[in-house]
């Protein structure tokens, strides 16, 4: 059986999951240029959700609760609270080569350089 309906990247090198709250999962898979794609039905089917990404080159994706953050090669850190729906940079934004590749229950962001 095919797992990649709905994908337009196949190079997907990180995956995050968020729980969405009827019980299931939200899986989430970031590729080399295609950005954020999101799969509700345990990776049968995907959706890219790259509303707001400046750059769909994702190097990380990482969760702190119900929040997505997307790291991005060479337009930093972007973060979802909505499932995806909108990707935004803000206050979080550390400079245009860093990529977060894990994250703490409190709020803290660990990054590497690229």
């Amino acid at each position: 059986m095919a797992v990649n309906n709905g994908l337009t990247d196949f190079d997907i090198s990180s995956f995050a999951v968020i729980p969405n709250g009827t019980g299931g999962t939200n899986l989430f898979g970031g590729g080399s240029d295609g950005g954020v794609f999101l799969s509700t039905n345990n990776g049968a089917s995907w959706t890219d959700v790259n509303s707001g990404l400046m750059n769909t080159s994702i190097k990380a994706l990482a969760v702190i609760g119900t929040n997505l953050f997307a790291g991005t090669n060479g337009s930093g850190i972007f973060l979802s609270s909505d499932n995806g729906t909108k990707l935004e940079r803000g206050e979080y934004w550390f400079g245009d080569y860093l990529d977060p590749f894990s994250c703490c229950k409190r709020h803290e962001y660990f990054c590497g350089e690229l």
